[in-house]
């Protein structure tokens, strides 16, 4: 999903989603069942999926959008 750029699939997840990222930020001595782990292991790697990707696509468009910034200019007008 994230890959792909569906994020309009995010919405048909957020039933699931929602409840598993209240269970992270839940407090340390929550007690998730095995398939509370798992779906958990499951979205944050989706999460650390998606943070790779946005940090590889900025390092593709950094030098496009600095290439948009016009040069200052160092000519001696004076």
């Amino acid at each position: 999903m994230a890959e792909s750029g569906d994020w309009e699939q995010v919405s048909s997840l957020a039933t699931t989603l929602i409840p598993a990222l209240q269970a992270v930020n839940s407090p340390v001595n929550f007690k998730a069942g095995q398939a509370d782990k798992a779906l958990l292991k499951h979205v944050l790697g989706l999460l650390q999926n998606a943070s790779e990707k946005c940090a590889e696509r900025k390092e593709q468009i950094t030098p496009l959008v600095n290439a948009l910034i016009p040069a200052k200019d160092t000519t001696d007008t004076a």
